[in-house]
């Protein structure tokens, strides 16, 4: 009959902890596909991601490279730094560079910029900085969209759809390196964006069929790249077509690389979570979700058997998380006077004792001339602790 008792509470257990691990085990397969994130985050494992880019450049020597999940106005100076904003939308025909992403959906990509953060990101080029934006593929733009007021002030681009390109081998369309030295001589080309009216300081870097697909600005000390495709940085392209010399090219000389993730909904917040997150401590929280599950249920259960003959002498009351400890506690916290805490402890002794044991009436009226002549003595030589200690003694002796 006692080990039925434990059988639902041991099953109600072992449900609880397998639902548990289930779930951090479905949590873990979503978190390692990545695709929870948007294209061309560097969290994502699938083809549209671009974690295989950021996990070779972190192989490199000398190079570090990290994620940026804070607000562009929470960049300092650039020298030395390259930052890689993959994926942004274009907007209306032109190109929005901004870090408003906290409130927006984490489904996607914001489109409206913040004149404050851009000046950061100008001043962090002009300290030396050097920045490489890269397209989401979108198709639709006509001519209307070409000359949009919106977008960021220090790029001034014109971005445009071109309707009929022309393909080359295969169907495909090739854009040509047409600056020595920036990368491969031509590489595939997956979209039909391109860079229109572009101003002297902007300067072509690949050209697809005369239309330039990738430019490159200097500002202060720093660079300014854009490129109108950004399958080149997808786990795909690092599969099938990587281009080494030109990820080399646009790395440049930076000892330092940083992946913008905010514009793509991804931001760190702060709190305990967060935290947790940062220093993988995702383990011990679910271990101390299970001890405390284990605390509320040794509180609830006992394993210990039941004491029949503690039954009988309270009449079948237990009260349970009382000793003789704590009553004696309990007593004293009621400020007894000094002079009467023996009295009282024989008295409630008496109570309790069990008259019918042999010697019962001697032993008592032993412990009773002990507290008597406890009481007669002048009151700065009264000991009561010496007196206990001689009651205790009475009640060890092997006649009792």
């Amino acid at each position: 009959m006692r080990a039925r008792r434990y059988i639902i509470p041991v099953a109600a257990l072992g449900v609880a902890i397998g639902f548990v691990c289930g779930v951090v085990r479905l949590f873990q397969l979503r978190f390692e596909a990545g695709d929870i994130y948007p294209p061309y985050s560097t969290l994502r494992t699938d083809p549209l991601g671009c974690k295989a880019l950021y996990q070779g450049l972190s192989e490199l020597r000398g190079l570090s490279v990290g994620r940026n999940y804070v607000r562009f106005r929470k960049l300092t100076a650039g020298r030395g730094t390259t930052l890689f904003h993959l994926g942004a939308l274009p907007h209306s025909g032109s190109l929005d560079i901004h870090g408003e992403s906290s409130t927006q959906p984490a489904s996607g990509p914001t489109t409206h910029p913040a004149k404050r953060d851009e000046d950061v990101l100008e001043k962090f080029i002009a300290s030396g900085g050097r920045l490489v934006i890269s397209l989401s593929p979108r198709k639709g733009w006509s001519a209307s969209d070409a000359h949009d007021p919106h977008g960021s002030s220090f790029l001034g681009l014109d971005i445009r759809e071109d309707s009929k390109p022309v393909r080359h081998g295969e169907g495909g369309l090739v854009a040509r390196r047409n600056i020595e030295g920036a990368g491969e001589d031509a590489l595939p080309w997956h979209t039909t964006l391109y860079f229109a009216e572009l101003s002297p300081a902007w300067r072509k870097v690949y050209l697809r069929d005369d239309k330039p697909v990738i430019i490159e600005k200097d500002l202060g000390a720093g660079t300014i790249v854009v490129c109108s495709d950004s399958y080149l940085f997808s786990n795909e392209a690092m599969r099938n077509d990587r281009y080494p010399m030109l990820l080399a090219w646009l790395v440049g000389r930076s000892g330092e690389v940083l992946f913008d993730e905010t514009h793509l909904g991804v931001v760190r917040r702060g709190g305990i979570a967060a935290l947790g997150r940062e220093y993988n401590l995702a383990g011990l929280f679910f271990v101390l979700v299970f001890l405390g599950g284990l605390f509320i249920w040794k509180n609830s259960f006992s394993f210990l058997p039941r004491d029949e003959e503690q039954d009988d002498r309270s009449g079948g009351e237990v009260v349970s998380g009382r000793s003789s400890a704590s009553g004696l506690f309990n007593l004293l916290r009621r400020s007894i006077p000094r002079r009467n805490v023996l009295g009282i402890c024989l008295r409630e002794w008496q109570r309790s004792a069990r008259r019918t044991r042999p010697g019962f009436s001697k032993v008592c009226s032993r412990i009773e001339a002990v507290v008597e002549h406890e009481k007669r003595r002048p009151r700065k030589e009264r000991n009561p602790a010496l007196a206990y200690r001689t009651i205790c003694r009475i009640l060890s002796e092997r006649k009792w």
